[in-house]
This record gives structure tokens, sequence and C-alpha cells, in this order.
């Protein structure tokens, strides 16, 4: 689960208390930098049931 939804879930008003429970291990920090700089494919490919124009 991302930071700030455990943030509004958690009902915190203040993100720093969110922080004292968030503990990112080195393989989901990859996992998100992978994301970040790989794009996403989502609509974008017939494979995915996308439209051509």
């Amino acid at each position: 689960m991302d930071p700030f939804t455990l943030h509004v879930l958690a009902g915190h008003t203040d993100m720093n208390t969110t922080k004292r429970y968030i503990h990112p291990n080195e393989s989901h920090i990859r996992e998100a930098m992978a994301k970040v700089w790989g794009g996403h494919s989502f609509g974008h490919s017939d494979k995915n049931g996308a439209a051509t124009c």
C-alpha cells in the first residue's frame, strides 16, 4: 500500500505520524523506480485492448 493511502485510511492528520510506520526496503524502492522509469503500458497497444486510430 502506498504511504498516502495508508495516511488517509489511518486517519492521521500529519504525514509524519504515518512515516513512523513506513519502512521501505530495497526491493520496494527498486520496484517503484522501475514503474517510474519504465513508464506504463495500459491503453497503448492492441495487446491491451486499446483502440487504434
